[in-house]
């Protein structure tokens, strides 16, 4: 297999003087995820069976997946926060109740404002996102 291929690789003479521990992780999608760990101060994660432009796709919607838990838990711990006399948004009171009961709003989602394919130098950036009503 081309995991056992790649750990004689790694067995040669220049990467004994590493501890090297590799684990791997094969998806449904059959891709291979390596992290190869060095001396437990370096990692490299690697995948292999993607292109540039599906792991950049990827990485994209994973940060969305991310930035819209922490701005939901940001608005939701703001709002308790200030006795629900602030917000950050304007929200009516039903709501501010929706929100701060389930910690989202169903009927919003939350987009980037700034397409990270046309910015990606903005991609983490926090503020990037807006709430958007679903149609």
């Amino acid at each position: 297999s081309h995991f056992h291929q790649l750990k004689s690789h790694l067995n040669q003479p220049v990467f004994r003087q590493f501890k090297i521990n590799i684990r791997y992780q094969t998806t449904k999608e059959n891709l291979i995820d390596i992290d190869l760990i060095i001396s437990n101060t370096t990692i490299f994660h690697i995948k292999f069976g993607s292109t540039y432009d599906e792991e950049y796709r990827r990485l994209i919607e994973y940060n969305l997946s991310q930035m819209v838990t922490n701005v939901w838990q940001h608005e939701r711990t703001y709002l308790m926060e200030n006795s629900r006399l602030y917000y950050l948004y304007p929200w009516s009171s039903n709501e501010i109740d929706e929100l701060i009961s389930n910690g989202y709003l169903a009927n919003y989602t939350i987009t980037y404002r700034y397409d990270p394919l046309i910015y990606p130098e903005i991609v983490d950036d926090p503020t990037n996102f807006r709430f958007q009503i679903k149609t």
